[in-house]
């Protein structure tokens, strides 16, 4: 072959401007996206996951607007199926006591459902879409598990001596959180394998690097839901290696058994140096144990509040079986349906840590079954590569997404990826890598080619708007909402900005904060310290008309109708919220107050020895000696 010709196809081969920028925006700059502006750091991603979709479709749109397009993979069942679970979580709304919560589901659903759909489209074109993606992940793994020791050795102050799990819930990478943080590290595990074995050279021992401290950091982070899932990373690959075509695939990998032992003995040497520096004086090792051993106890702590919580949610699931209670109305709906005996840092979880059970709950059985068929598809569409004629490297990979795709879904079934951007791109890059393969390596018979235009992408064009439009609401609410905290904090809180600031992050498509409390909830607050009594009660009724299941919001309309006089309306909030729960002492002291205000002192006693005799609140034998001398005048 002339110079000319190798030039030539060397060029064909180049990969596209979307598709670097593709792999740049996901792996690098959206998990990068973080904001101490609001309460939940991670809020903008769902703003820059929007932009990011719209440039890339614009790009994408001028790059072929005069050529013909092969988009033959849409009539693949996976992406009808995820059409069909977009459609559904619409429909749930018209069961929604608050249809506004739920456009940040439609939005997340909507942008992973045309994230997969220009990942696949983005990737199928490309002769290698592995390559600058896997050297991503693993340069976006160094910068990951760099801020986690950092947070680590920052919040221990170099004194490993320090209670090791306290030290843990501080290692949160830019996830906010340790567990999100861990889930993070595994989706990025499956492509730094690849490059360990694949790659040469720098980029083979950078990748080995990757996975040596992304095993590391996620065991040591303790997050059980993940160790599961790593186990069943490594069974899913041993199973797919033995029990499919071109079982040799992976033997005929280009390894040599001196460059494999030397490879593990990094390996093991990192990880032993790594325990010794960062966890040799902690007591990692009996907390390790404990989270082992804790992992099949159902009486331990967190596990019976999980179990709880999946019970309430399915007996609330089976009684809106249909079409659910609406998308984003988990929260809001549930509490009805909790045990007494929950402890209140269950009653204050914003979704039942089981993603199955959240799309049962909120979308009904149709909403279920649709999107337990899309893990069902791309699973098929993998096994069916591994048993094609595609060459090993596209086998291998192949593999270990269809591993890494096993290991997600049983970290979905204890907690919550489902809600975070990031799990959700990376959930996208690798069912797009499977779809991809499976296409390419597959499908025999591809559809006619067509061309792009502004028409045939309009819907999609106005969906991306409308997410940006609703991500910049949600972002701007919640740096007011932040603001307003901050303030509030204060030693002399300025009640005129905080009305300001409340206002500013109502919207009505922002009615609650990332906490599940009505903005209007915090308007009434203030507008009671300002002495609006009766503004305060238009405000706390419109917090329970978006909320009507929040004790908070109950007894505080409830304390605004005493404070006009109203004792009948004020009884009737507070036991509503004690009908929910019932042992709550503070919800008993308001009633109990309400009776006496009312001058019922009989039943205001009766309702105080409700109250725990063992409680230490100086508000209950205040209030019983207020009751008792009315009733001895009496």
């Amino acid at each position: 072959m002339s110079k000319k010709n190798v030039k030539q196809k060397k060029i064909a081969q180049k990969n596209s401007l979307e598709y670097y920028l593709t792999v740049l925006l996901f792996v690098i700059i959206i998990p990068l996206t973080y904001s101490d502006k609001t309460q939940d750091p991670t809020i903008p991603r769902l703003l820059y996951w929007s932009i990011s979709l719209l440039v890339l479709t614009v790009i994408t749109l001028f790059a072929y607007k005069n050529k013909e397009v092969d988009l033959g993979f849409l009539k693949l069942w996976i992406f009808p199926v995820y059409l069909l679970y977009f459609l559904i979580s619409i429909v749930s709304l018209t069961q929604a006591i608050n249809p506004a919560e739920g456009l940040f589901d439609l939005t997340k659903t909507f942008l992973s459902l045309f994230s997969l759909i220009m990942i696949t489209f983005i990737f199928t074109r490309q002769t290698d879409f592995k390559s600058f993606l896997v050297k991503s992940v693993v340069v976006s793994s160094f910068i990951a598990t760099a801020l986690g020791l950092y947070q680590y050795i920052e919040f221990t102050n170099g004194d490993t001596g320090r209670e090791f799990f306290a030290a843990l819930y501080q290692v949160r990478g830019l996830m906010a959180h340790k567990n999100q943080f861990a889930i993070s590290l595994f989706l990025m595990l499956p492509f730094s394998i690849y490059g360990a074995f694949e790659f040469k050279r720098r980029w083979k021992y950078a990748s080995i690097a990757s996975v040596t401290i992304l095993i590391i950091s996620f065991v040591f982070i303790q997050t059980r839901s993940v160790w599961v899932g790593f186990l069943v990373f490594i069974v899913s690959f041993g199973v797919t290696w033995l029990f499919t075509t071109n079982r040799k695939s992976f033997n005929n990998l280009k390894l040599k058994p001196k460059k494999v032992v030397a490879s593990l003995l990094i390996v093991v040497a990192i990880a032993a140096v790594s325990a010794l520096l960062i966890f040799q004086k902690s007591n990692a090792v009996e907390v390790l144990k404990y989270q082992a051993n804790s992992l099949f106890d159902f009486e331990s702590k967190n596990n019976k509040g999980r179990l709880q919580m999946w019970e309430s949610t399915y007996h609330m699931s089976t009684d809106h079986v249909l079409l659910g209670v609406g998308a984003g109305n988990w929260k809001i709906s549930i509490i009805p349906y909790y045990s007494d005996n929950f402890e209140n840092q269950y009653q204050n979880w914003r979704r039942p840590h089981n993603d199955f059970l959240w799309a049962f709950s909120e979308k009904g059985i149709f909403g279920l079954l649709s999107y337990l068929l899309l893990f069902i598809l791309v699973a098929f569409y993998g096994i069916k590569t591994l048993s094609s004629r595609a060459d090993i490297e596209n086998i291998f990979y192949t593999r270990l997404m269809l591993a890494g795709l096993g290991g997600y879904f049983v970290i979905a079934f204890f907690t919550f990826p489902y809600e975070r951007v990031n799990h959700q791109i990376y959930l996208a890059l690798i069912m797009g890598g499977i779809i991809s393969n499976y296409y390419k390596n597959v499908v025999v018979s591809k559809a006619k080619p067509t061309s792009l235009s502004i028409i045939k992408l309009l819907i999609p064009f106005v969906l991306l708007g409308f997410s940006v439009f609703y991500a910049a609401k949600f972002f701007t609410s919640e740096i007011y909402i932040n603001k307003y905290t901050n303030e509030k904090k204060s030693k002399k809180p300025n009640w005129n900005k905080l009305l300001a600031y409340s206002n500013k992050a109502f919207s009505p498509f922002t009615t609650l904060d990332s906490r599940q409390i009505p903005i209007h909830m915090y308007i009434g607050v203030i507008d009671l310290q300002l002495g609006k009594k009766q503004a305060a009660i238009n405000d706390f009724k419109m917090a329970y008309t978006y909320h009507p299941n929040l004790p908070a919001v109950m007894n505080n309309l409830g304390y605004a109708y005493s404070q006009v006089g109203d004792y009948k309306k004020a009884i009737s909030l507070f036991k509503e919220a004690l009908e929910l729960f019932p042992g709550d002492d503070d919800g008993i002291i308001n009633l109990a107050n309400a009776y006496y205000l009312d001058k019922n002192y009989v039943e205001a006693r009766k309702t105080l020895l409700r109250c725990d005799p063992e409680s230490d609140n100086p508000k209950i034998p205040s209030l019983m000696n207020a009751i008792e001398k009315k009733i001895n005048t009496n």
